[in-house]
């Protein structure tokens, strides 16, 4: 399971009710969107931290360089550096986490609803995510700083002394008669706000990913599929063979990237 807390997307603090812990989600940009809480008579299990006087830093650098060369006759290159940072301070935070998160994952996947709303998102092609943790910031201060730079450079050269050669003169000094001509441009831009977000707001957001393993429904027999999280799909894709790879076994990566 991840140790850190990942930032928000956008760098932006979202409301409080955007996130439950236990919550699948398809999207992590906008988890309060196309959302599926589990129908559990039990809440989920938690875990609290509260913090005081908490100030963090988070900085997103990156950078992108193309080149070109139409070798003997020019050279261009683009590139662009975007890097930002975002500034929170608050007297008072709290983190918040979802104990046994595999047990909550296990158990919500016997609810018949849970497997319909995954192969709907199977079925569309989308990622699935489970929200495990949270970190909630109280009247932050919060402070966001944007620097855009790009720029260009190309050369352009001249091959005299080859197109000389092909006319038969031949030069007896030791110095080259091309000349190049370099011309490079770049533009920057910045931009920043500070402001206090008033109340409870969420500054970072935990996921674990899901993903699926797939049999064969000709090599199991009912026993097996009534055993652990595994089930038959309802739907088949379109072109596939019947009883293959249409079981599907739900498991939690323990890395958010896998």
């Amino acid at each position: 399971m991840p140790a850190q807390i990942h930032p928000s997307i956008s760098q932006r603090l979202l409301a409080r009710d955007a996130i439950k812990l236990g919550r699948f989600v398809l999207n992590t940009d906008q988890p309060h969107q196309d959302y599926f809480d589990p129908p559990l008579e039990s809440p989920p299990e938690t875990t609290e931290s509260e913090q005081i006087d908490l100030v963090e830093v988070r900085q997103d650098d990156a950078k992108a360089q193309a080149a070109a060369s139409l070798d003997p006759i020019a050279d261009v290159s683009r590139s662009k550096h975007d890097q930002g940072q975002v500034a929170i301070a608050t007297a008072k935070s709290a983190i918040y986490q979802l104990s046994n998160s595999r047990n909550w994952f296990r158990a919500a996947l016997q609810e018949q609803k849970t497997r319909d709303w995954f192969e709907r998102a199977i079925l569309e092609g989308s990622e699935i995510y489970l929200i495990v943790g949270y970190q909630a910031v109280h009247d932050a201060q919060l402070s966001k700083e944007q620097s855009v730079s790009k720029g260009n450079a190309a050369i352009l050269r001249a091959p005299i002394a080859a197109a000389l050669a092909m006319a038969g003169v031949v030069l007896n000094f030791g110095l080259s008669v091309d000349p190049e001509i370099s011309r490079s441009a770049s533009k920057s831009h910045v931009a920043g706000e500070s402001h206090v977000a008033l109340g409870e707001q969420i500054s970072a957001v935990q996921y674990r990913k899901v993903r699926f393993k797939w049999y064969s429904s000709r090599n199991l027999d009912k026993a097996q599929l009534e055993k652990g999280s595994w089930w038959k799909m309802q739907w088949d894709f379109r072109g596939q063979e019947s009883g293959v790879n249409d079981v599907v076994e739900p498991q939690l990566s323990d890395d958010e990237s896998e």
